[in-house]
């Protein structure tokens, strides 16, 4: 009996010793997970801080750009008034190069605002019927390429799932973008 007492005390020291083991890993394992979650807060904290700073970089440097711009459209349309019928079609050519770049700049300065402000707005995913979607904004750019004679094919759209005005954003952008290229000015 004595030595069944003796066996049963190894056994339990061996388990407790297993236990206390086995809880000095769980509490270094949690110390870790804290360590780690600190280290992602700090991370989340700083990122947070450096998109704040992006943002007012953004809208700073956007409404610099927007001053001269205004100063170009400004003068560009006195120029055409004042000279009326006295720049030849060459000058006139120039004079609307100048305007739809600068008009491009514009559009481009409005986009670097709307990214900046991408992080403020919150992701509203819904269903979007993209065959809709695609159909709009091409009505809309359209208007702004009256001589293009540009059509556009639409096949069959999956619907997306997604937020519709980054999707509509994305999609300007594109469609923008294809004609400016196959119709430079």
């Amino acid at each position: 009996m004595e030595e069944l007492v003796k066996q049963r005390t190894a056994e339990m020291e061996e388990k407790t010793r297993k236990i206390e083991e086995s809880q000095k890993a769980l509490t270094f394992l949690l110390e870790d997970m804290n360590e780690a979650r600190m280290d992602i807060e700090n991370a989340n904290q700083r990122l947070e801080e450096v998109n704040k700073e992006l943002e007012s970089f953004s809208y700073s440097v956007s409404h610099d750009l927007r001053a001269p711009l205004r100063a170009i459209l400004d003068f560009s349309d006195k120029f055409s008034n004042l000279s009326g019928h006295q720049v030849d079609d060459e000058g006139k050519r120039i004079l609307k190069v100048i305007t739809d770049n600068t008009q491009k700049m514009g559009q481009l300065i409005d986009d670097l605002l709307s990214f900046s402000r991408m992080d403020r707005t919150s992701i509203r995913k819904v269903e979007i019927n993209m065959n809709d979607l695609v159909k709009k904004i091409w009505n809309e750019l359209k208007i702004h390429f009256p001589k293009s004679k540009i059509r556009i094919n639409i096949d069959t759209l999956p619907p997306l799932y997604g937020d519709r005005n980054m999707i509509h954003q994305v999609l300007v952008n594109l469609l923008s973008n294809a004609v400016h290229h196959k119709f430079p000015l």
